[in-house]
């Protein structure tokens, strides 16, 4: 399974491609961090159906991510901009370059 944090990251990307009940469970699992014993308490279900549902959601968010692969390439943008930060920091380039540079990064960062 993967971890929480991954799962966030994938349902920021992919939740729009789950069914209503399957984004429903892996919100309450993912960022309001409850357990799966919770979820089927406040749902009225076995803890089992609720895993079943979580596991196909998860499964779904791997698929995507493994064929589209949007979070990796949003990371990789990250590192990127990171790397241009700490490089416009440390290189004397011509003001105009370093505006535009960092007018870049400042949009891309919103």
């Amino acid at each position: 399974m993967i971890k929480r944090e991954m799962a966030g990251y994938y349902m920021d990307f992919y939740s729009a491609l789950l069914t209503p009940k399957q984004r429903e469970v892996l919100s309450l699992y993912v960022q309001e961090d409850l357990t799966l014993s919770e979820i089927a308490e406040d749902a009225n279900v076995t803890r089992q159906g609720v895993h079943d549902v979580l596991r196909r959601a998860l499964d779904k968010l791997e698929f995507y991510e493994r064929h589209l692969g949007m979070v990796a390439q949003y990371h990789r943008q990250r590192e990127m901009a990171f790397a241009l930060r700490k490089t416009l920091s440390t290189e004397s380039l011509r003001p105009e370059s370093r505006q535009a540079l960092e007018a870049f990064l400042k949009e891309w960062e919103e």
